[in-house]
């Protein structure tokens, strides 16, 4: 169930950082083990290269803080919409980056735990800036959480914060 989750929330980031404007219909198909979710995986990173440049258009993996290498692996589920999370991402994280992610003592896995339409969106929008600007977006779209997420039109203003990335809200 874990991985047909993960599938589905990555092919709608892909299918969203790869739109070029023209209509497709996406096949959502059930996995259920590790080698078929491994081939899912790849064709997914593929379908979301860019159809005219062959050059990757998003971001689906983990976003990782700090050394892929550490000992120490902490995994975070995190909605883009909770209130929460977002206090975490503001309060919490930039104290547990200081002491433990940038002295390498671990790794900071993030990993998106979409709970709605809006978070899916907020979800995309990170991931469009790239592996790169992932991890700083996600950080910008927290911090700025009660702007973007009370506005009058929410999408607007997240494409607002991730242009400033250099995202383009296409």
């Amino acid at each position: 169930m874990k991985h047909l989750f993960l599938l589905m929330m990555f092919a709608a980031v892909l299918s969203a950082c790869g739109d070029n404007g023209t209509d497709t219909t996406e096949t959502v198909t059930t996995v259920t083990d590790d080698a078929a979710v491994d081939a899912m995986r790849d064709a997914l990173t593929e379908a979301a290269a860019d159809q005219n440049t062959g050059e990757y258009a998003g971001f689906a993996g983990d976003i990782i803080y700090g050394n892929p290498d550490a000992d120490i692996e902490v995994i975070e589920y995190a909605s883009m919409t909770c209130p929460h999370c977002a206090n975490f991402a503001t309060n919490i994280f930039p104290q547990v980056e200081e002491k433990y992610i940038e002295t390498g003592k671990i790794k900071f896995v993030f990993r998106n735990l979409v709970a709605n339409r809006l978070d899916l969106a907020a979800t995309v929008a990170a991931r469009c800036g790239g592996e790169n600007a992932a991890g700083a977006l996600v950080k910008e779209i927290f911090a700025r959480q009660q702007e973007w997420g009370r506005a009058q039109d929410p999408i607007t203003e997240l494409a607002s914060i991730v242009r400033k990335a250099g995202v383009s809200r296409t």
